[in-house]
């Protein structure tokens, strides 16, 4: 009976995660299409949240919020499924164009980003440190769906899970050394507050 209740109580937890999540990319949606930059930032001075993070975050937070029902149905599974290798090629394709510096015209395809934005080095790119734990995050919602033996499960979440929260915590203490001395980490977009959040 413990084992089950603790099953349950992960289920809550992660619909709850899933739809708060959606809602953080719902709110960064609506800051740029009514162009509200409080919306966008949360805080002055911070690096807005970019518009197809927002979305990815939006749709990873429907998709495991539908998934954390106890017994999801088969289309259910593939609507996941097909969330999650778009999680995945958003994430990955944001880092090619870091690493190899070319644009592949995914960045403003929603809503167009002044060039000069606060701590944007290319308009409408989300951060390398984010597009990292979208192709994370998109492969461990993905392993959900897949038929792994029992064992191996735990594994497949806890593992992405743990290095996503160490990962998003590095921009944090970021944000904090910015304040407290006025040096920047990296010359990079930074990430913004909402997509450490989600």
């Amino acid at each position: 009976a413990p084992s089950i209740r603790l099953s349950i109580g992960h289920l809550l937890f992660a619909r709850i995660a899933g739809i708060l999540a959606c809602l953080i990319g719902l709110l960064g949606l609506a800051g740029w299409s009514l162009d509200i930059d409080a919306i966008k930032t949360i805080l002055p001075g911070f690096v807005a949240i970019k518009a197809n993070a927002a979305l990815g975050i939006c749709c990873f937070g429907a998709v495991l919020a539908l998934r954390s029902s106890s017994r999801p149905l088969l289309t259910a599974r593939i609507f996941v499924s097909i969330v999650a290798f778009a999680v995945i090629a958003l994430g990955v394709a944001t880092l090619l164009e870091y690493a190899v510096s070319f644009d592949l015209h995914i960045d403003q395809w929603l809503f167009r980003e002044a060039p000069g934005a606060l701590g944007t080095s290319h308009p409408g790119r989300m951060a390398p440190v984010a597009a990292f734990c979208f192709a994370i995050a998109g492969g461990a919602l993905l392993s959900t769906s897949l038929r792994l033996p029992s064992r191996l499960q735990p594994g497949m979440l806890i593992a992405p899970g743990g290095t996503i929260l160490i990962v998003a915590i590095l921009p944090l203490i970021g944000y904090l050394s910015k304040a407290l001395t006025g040096a920047a980490w990296w010359d990079y977009t930074g990430m913004a507050l909402p997509t450490i959040v989600a």
